[in-house]
């Protein structure tokens, strides 16, 4: 392989090694945001943003199986969604699953909780954006 070429490669490596950390520091975020948020009573939070945007972000972090109950394992999806939902009282959601659908339909990224927390994760309290206490 010439070296141009092996550049090529160790650039792109790079690329994708920082994208990766990137989102996993995104995803980190976020799962503290929402274990933060289920831990406050019930109807104490003045959720500002779309129901969407609540039942993605618990998706996600559900995804990552990093919210644990008290056995220490892992919340379903509809658990968390309902308790992310208890938080800031609010009705769930009927069909989750059809919502979540919606969501990978969408065509547009930048609506996306993951990019808008990539856009944000330099500030102190991402959640604040979202949420009223």
């Amino acid at each position: 392989m010439c070296g141009s070429q092996a550049d090529a490669q160790h650039t792109f490596a790079a690329s994708q090694a920082s994208a990766f950390a990137l989102r996993q520091r995104i995803l980190t975020r976020m799962s503290h945001d929402l274990q933060w948020l289920i831990a406050q009573p019930k109807g104490s939070v003045k959720w500002t943003g779309t129901q969407r945007d609540l039942v993605e972000m618990a998706n996600l972090v559900w995804m990552q199986r990093t919210i644990v109950d008290e056995q220490g394992c892992p919340y379903c999806r509809r658990a968390l969604v309902r308790r992310a939902f208890a938080a800031v009282g609010q009705p769930v959601p009927v069909n989750i699953e059809r919502v979540v659908m919606r969501i990978r339909e969408r065509t547009t990224t930048e609506l996306s909780m993951l990019s808008r927390y990539r856009e944000l994760i330099d500030e102190p309290d991402i959640i604040g954006r979202f949420c009223e206490q």
